[in-house]
């Protein structure tokens, strides 16, 4: 973070436009998880005029990045260099005071599309943020480009079949329990699950 040498002007400011603000509200839906969830607009809706009363203001400039980061390959963690995008936010103060933070995000696919959409999930939540007003994390998933969680046990059975060492046989394990995956006794993916602890000579 960057900031002027004073904020104290820009902070009773903000003070005073926080006792004013209420949270941003949740008008946007988002149809692949169906909840819904406070876009950029309503944000920005929130903190306008408030900001303006007080001499507040910012900007948001897109910014790109490069970060290492790890990918699984077979089962393998690998550290690969990875793009991020984002934006830099400044909120500035009629004084000349200001602040200034920058929060990027890695893409999960390299297209124009996939950009834009961390891009303008990264100035809503840096926005709230900077504006201290609450925030909802329900598309986060949709930014980041990935399949909601959702425990497919004819998956699972083919992913534990497919298992070859001990150690992809414990990170399966961790990836079931992080999505809640339910055991039936007696079920085909507890067959599989039984089949391989024992392939791998594990006793409960």
């Amino acid at each position: 973070m960057q900031q002027s040498e004073n904020i104290n002007e820009l902070a009773t400011a903000l003070c005073e436009a926080q006792a004013e603000m209420r949270g941003a509200v949740k008008d946007s839906r988002n149809p692949f998880f169906k909840s819904k969830y406070a876009d950029l607009v309503s944000v920005m809706k929130a903190i306008k005029d408030s900001f303006q009363r007080h001499g507040l203001s910012f900007t948001q400039f897109p910014h790109i990045e490069h970060k290492k980061g790890y990918v699984f390959v077979k089962d393998q963690a690998k550290e690969v260099d990875m793009l991020h995008v984002g934006v830099t936010t400044t909120l500035m103060h009629t004084s000349g005071q200001y602040q200034q933070h920058s929060f990027a995000l890695p893409l999960s696919k390299q297209d124009p599309q996939a950009a834009g959409a961390a891009i303008t999930y990264a100035k809503r939540y840096a926005l709230q943020g900077v504006a201290g007003i609450p925030s909802e994390d329900d598309d986060a998933e949709s930014a980041m480009n990935r399949q909601p969680k959702a425990a497919s046990k004819t998956n699972w059975v083919k992913e534990l079949e497919a298992v070859k060492t001990k150690q992809s046989f414990d990170l399966k394990i961790k990836q079931m329990k992080a999505d809640n995956v339910k055991v039936k006794k007696g079920s085909e993916l507890h067959a599989a699950l039984s089949e391989a602890q024992a392939r791998f000579n594990i006793t409960h």
